[in-house]
């Protein structure tokens, strides 16, 4: 999943080695509206699933599990159609939006295709098969990589789009012959799939608001200042995309080791003060790094990527964002507590505060330095919202009492 990461993260960085500021922009808004498009088309089935199949496989309910699948991928046949017929409405609203009909219908494939893939390897990590999740997952960056790399130069990012729609078809198909047993497509019964919709559908909207709080940021920067700006801007962030790799193995490494450890009944200040000192550490860590990427910023961009380099100028502020985003871990305090709905309030007030925040700069005229701030500042508010929240965690307990 790491290696997968790290694919994911040079990306971007890759295929601006092909796309002008306007075509990464248009690239990068793409794979921003993919994230909604997914949610969409599964309507927590895919996280209901992940919640699910593991439980039912573990009391050994196979055929269960194998009935509720394919009447999930039968939901997906039709809520993908559905889909991307709505999506022609696009065609109506070429003048509004900053993708051309032709991206959108692309975006709804790329979605719908995904939701499917996904679904899948959801199926094969509830039978524990780590080993074949990995290779799937590292199989669809890699693949895409090299084919969108091969593509992008010809075709822009329209090619890329194309190549990674068809590397999630292949390996989808690979994945349903070798790996998953009695595979098919089933008419849904939905009495069927409310378990499934209850404990998905709010777990997609909450990944759907954390979504947004920590990019809502973008859609103010094309909205304003359009594509080519907000290629600058994507650019830029891929420091972002850094932090958001980090905060992952983080979650990955400290947040089951936090709630096993509340698990055990262990003391919730002695945890806390662990997790504060290496948090710590690692924001010592990054300020230590943070001259030497900036050094290498400003000697890499102006050689490779000089169509770039205006977003030399955000580097700093975007470092700061992603540092603060790559160490918010604290809200698994809240999670131990079962109190997850201070996490989604939090996320809705940072959505209201950053948009309220950005709606009032573009009235006065701004630049992307500008929302560059405004995202900072966001994930700065959390970590330290979040931080509050840990400690108010501990403080609703006795002194040596776990959470």
């Amino acid at each position: 999943m790491t290696l997968a990461g790290l694919i994911g993260f040079g990306k971007i960085a890759l295929y601006a080695n092909f796309l002008s500021p306007i075509g990464l922009g248009a690239y990068s808004f793409s794979l921003l509206l993919l994230a909604y498009g997914i949610s969409i088309c599964s309507l927590g089935l895919y996280e209901g699933a992940l919640g699910v199949f593991p439980v039912w496989y573990g009391q050994n309910f196979d055929c269960r599990v194998q009935t509720t699948r394919n009447q999930i991928l039968g939901f997906l046949c039709f809520s993908g159609i559905i889909f991307c017929l709505l999506s022609s409405a696009s065609l109506f609203l070429d003048s509004i939006l900053p993708l051309n009909w032709l991206s959108i219908l692309l975006v709804c494939a790329f979605s719908s295709v995904s939701t499917f893939f996904l679904v899948l390897l959801a199926d094969i990590r509830s039978r524990l098969m780590t080993l074949q999740f990995g290779i799937f997952m590292l199989a669809r960056g890699a693949l895409s990589l090299i084919a969108g790399s091969l593509l992008a130069r010809s075709y822009g990012y329209i090619g890329i789009l194309s190549s990674e729609i068809c590397i999630t078809l292949f390996l989808t198909i690979i994945l349903a012959v070798i790996e998953i047993e009695k595979i098919g497509f089933a008419r849904p019964d939905f009495a069927a799939l409310i378990p499934i919709f209850r404990i998905g559908f709010p777990l997609m909207l909450n990944g759907a608001v954390t979504n947004t709080a920590s990019s809502i940021d973008r859609f103010f920067v094309i909205a304003a200042l359009g594509t080519d700006a907000f290629g600058q801007y994507s650019f830029a962030m891929i420091i972002a995309s850094g932090g958001a790799m980090l905060q992952a193995i983080l979650y990955q490494q400290i947040g089951p080791e936090i709630l096993y450890k509340v698990g055990q009944g262990l003391s919730a200040a002695q945890i806390l003060k662990k997790v504060n000192r290496f948090i710590f550490a690692l924001f010592l860590l990054a300020v230590i790094c943070a001259y030497p990427t900036f050094y290498a910023a400003h000697r890499v961009i102006p050689l490779y990527f000089s169509e770039y380099y205006q977003s030399l100028s955000i580097f700093p502020v975007v470092y700061i964002g992603a540092t603060f985003s790559a160490l918010s871990v604290y809200e698994n305090f809240a999670v131990a507590l079962g109190k997850t709905e201070y996490v989604l309030a939090l996320n809705s007030l940072i959505i209201c505060g950053v948009g309220f925040a950005s709606y009032i700069f573009i009235q006065h005229g701004v630049s992307i330095l500008t929302f560059a701030s405004v995202y900072a500042s966001g994930r700065l508010l959390y970590f330290l919202a979040t931080l509050l929240m840990a400690f108010w965690a501990v403080n609703q307990l006795p002194r040596g009492d776990g959470i």
